[in-house]
């Protein structure tokens, strides 16, 4: 039996700092990885740490696979305060302060967030902070923008459709319904205007043709002048925190 009685960190090679967590409920040992933590076993009081330390080190392929998934996760939904961030409308500033609170303010356009310097910018509350200062915004100008272009576009070009809905899509620009209800993601907001124009009337074009077949792209092609090359540009574009 171990006679190790509390947690500890132990580094492995291959796999670097695993913590070690001897566990009154656990009744077999479990692995666990989570995006910006180490990895964590834990294991029952009547398991060896020898017979855990193999366990981890037999795992070693797994544990190194799973945790680069894990980092390519954490790097997409990480937000970088001292990088220059804007959207077609406002720019971001974000400045560290000695107070423990977050607060913005929105002024010519500038949107400025201060953070507490005593919190690690990669902690989970600063990012989620973050993230809900960016999304109201871009819901902002969304609201602002994207209904009016699209009922512009729609008439320059006699399309119709039903219904226009904001979202929060982290998956897809937009998306068009059988009943022509179009989506658009508030996310479309840091895209350059033409290729924002360049959604709207590949979804406009869904209310006439439902799927990707040549006519299709033979109709958004006819109002968007270079279809296939838009569609590739849209593609060096990333939705944040998808």
């Amino acid at each position: 039996m171990s006679s190790v009685k509390s947690n500890f960190v132990e580094h492995i090679n291959g796999i670097g700092d695993v913590q070690f967590v001897l566990s009154t409920r656990a009744k077999r040992i479990n692995l666990r990885l989570k995006p910006g933590e180490m990895t964590r076993v834990s294991y029952p009081r009547n398991v060896d740490i020898k017979r855990v330390r193999a366990f981890v080190i037999e795992r070693k392929e797994w544990i190194v696979v799973h945790r680069e998934k894990m980092d390519m996760i954490e790097k997409k939904s990480f937000f970088d305060p001292t990088k220059e961030f804007r959207t077609n409308f406002h720019e971001f500033r974000c400045t560290p302060h000695q107070q423990n609170t977050l607060r913005a303010n929105i002024e010519n356009k500038v949107v400025d967030i201060h953070y507490p310097a005593s919190l690690q910018i990669t902690s989970t509350m600063l990012q989620d902070a973050f993230k809900s200062i960016i999304v109201k915004v871009l819901r902002k100008e969304a609201l602002f923008y994207l209904p009016e272009r699209l009922s512009v576009l729609a008439k320059q070009h006699g399309f119709s459709y039903n219904q226009l809905r904001i979202k929060n899509i982290k998956s897809r620009w937009g998306s068009c319904s059988g009943k022509n209800n179009i989506n658009l993601s508030l996310h479309l907001m840091v895209l350059p205007f033409h290729l924002i124009d360049f959604i709207i009337l590949h979804e406009l074009c869904h209310t006439v043709h439902k799927n990707h077949g040549p006519r299709f792209w033979e109709l958004l092609d006819k109002y968007s002048g270079n279809a296939r090359g838009l569609d590739k540009e849209v593609k060096r574009f990333q939705i944040l925190w998808s």
